[in-house]
C-alpha cells in the first residue's frame, strides 16, 4: 500500500477504515438476525448460513485481491536482517523503540481487554441484548472518528497521534473500575455509562491503531516493509499473549486487594501498566516527517479566535446599529 498510497497515509486509511468498519457494523447486524431467526428452530442451520456467507465473502475477497496492480520490487539481500539481529538492537532505533512501544501496549490492554466482556455478562449479568448495545458502540465510534485521527495525523504526525491517543487510551480501564465501584443501581444506567465508556474507547484506538499502522510506513525503507512487519507483528504478538495469559490467571483467582475483586484488580492493573508505559515512551519515539507542530495551547487560542469572529458576525448590537 505505501508503493500506491505515496502521500496522506492517515486521510486514505482513515476513510478505508471506515468503510472496513461500516461492512464491519452492518455483518454483526446480519449476524445476529440470522442465530436470531433460526434460534428457536434449528440453530446449526444458522451456522450453516453465516460460515456460507464467510466462505462466499473470503472467496470474493481473494479474486479482487489478484486483481491487486503491485508495484515490482527488486529483492535486496543487504537489506535482510534476522529477528536476533532486530532484537539486539531494537533499542537504539527510532523503529525498535517504537516497536517495544506497541509491545507493551498490547501487554497491558490485553490484561485487561479480553475480560470486558466477561464482566458484562457474567459479574454485571447483562443480557445479550445490551452486551451488543455496548459492543457496537465502540465500533460505532470507531468508524466514526478514524478519518479525523487520519487527516490529523497527516497534518500534525503519526507520533503525536500516538501520544494523544495513547495518553487516551490509559484511561478506558480505569473508567471500567469507576463503573464496577461507584455505578450502582439498574442494568440500564450502567448500560449507557458504559455506552459512553466505549465510545470514548473506540475513538482513542482508532486513533492509535491508525497511527502505529502509518508510522512503520514512514520509518521503514520499502526494502524492509515487509520484514520490519513481521517482526513488529511477532513482538506484539507475544505481548498480546502474555497479557491476556496474566489477565486470565488473574481473574480466575478468587481474592480481594484493596477492597477489588479478582476482575476489577486487573482493571486498575491494566490501567496502571498503561500510564507507566506511556509515561516512559512518551518522548523516545521521533517523528521522522516534517509536519506542523501542535499544542493544545495553540489549538485552544485557534478555537477561541473562529469562536469569537463567529459571536462578532450575530453581535446584536452591531446589525441594529446597521439597521
Amino acid at each position: 500500500m505505501r508503493d500506491i498510497v505515496t502521500k496522506n497515509h492517515g486521510d486514505y486509511f482513515g476513510r478505508r477504515n471506515r468503510i472496513v468498519g461500516i461492512f464491519a457494523f452492518a455483518s454483526i447486524l446480519i449476524a445476529s438476525f440470522i442465530l436470531d431467526y433460526f434460534k428457536n428452530t434449528k440453530l446449526y442451520l444458522g451456522f450453516v448460513v453465516l460460515f456460507s456467507l464467510a466462505f462466499l465473502g473470503r472467496a470474493i475477497s481473494s479474486y479482487l485481491m489478484l486483481k491487486q496492480y503491485e508495484p515490482k520490487l527488486k529483492p535486496d539481500k543487504s537489506a535482510y536482517f534476522t529477528i536476533f539481529q532486530f532484537v539486539k538492537k531494537m533499542a537504539s532505533n527510532n523503529f525498535g523503540k517504537f516497536t517495544i512501544y506497541s509491545s507493551l501496549v498490547m501487554l497491558v490492554v490485553t490484561v485487561a481487554g479480553p475480560f470486558f466482556a466477561v464482566y458484562m455478562l457474567k459479574n454485571l449479568g447483562f443480557s445479550y441484548i445490551s452486551y451488543m448495545i455496548v459492543t457496537l458502540a465502540s465500533l460505532v465510534s470507531s468508524f466514526i472518528f478514524m478519518p479525523v485521527w487520519g487527516k490529523f495525523s497527516d497534518k500534525h504526525g503519526n507520533v503525536k497521534t500516538m501520544k494523544i491517543s495513547g495518553l487516551m487510551i490509559t484511561l478506558i480501564p480505569l473508567l471500567w473500575l469507576f463503573v464496577g465501584v461507584f455505578i450502582v443501581g439498574r442494568v440500564e444506567n450502567v448500560t449507557m455509562t458504559l455506552v459512553l465508556i466505549e465510545i470514548y474507547s473506540g475513538a482513542s484506538l482508532a486513533g492509535f491503531n491508525l497511527a502505529s499502522g502509518n508510522f512503520l510506513y514512514d520509518v521503514v525503507s520499502r526494502q524492509r516493509v515487509a520484514i520490519c512487519a513481521s517482526y513488529y507483528n511477532i513482538l506484539s504478538g507475544v505481548g498480546i499473549l502474555i497479557g491476556a495469559t496474566l489477565g486470565g490467571i488473574l481473574s480466575s483467582l478468587s481474592f480481594t486487594i484493596f477492597g477489588l475483586s479478582s476482575i476489577l484488580f486487573i482493571f486498575l492493573l491494566s490501567g496502571i501498566g498503561r500510564l507507566i508505559v506511556y509515561i516512559i515512551f512518551n518522548k523516545k519515539l521521533k517523528e521522522v516527517r516534517n509536519v506542523e507542530d501542535f499544542s493544545f495551547k495553540k489549538y485552544t487560542k485557534e478555537k477561541m479566535f473562529y469562536l469569537e469572529r463567529m459571536f462578532r458576525v450575530f453581535d446584536i448590537s452591531r446589525i441594529r446599529g446597521r439597521i
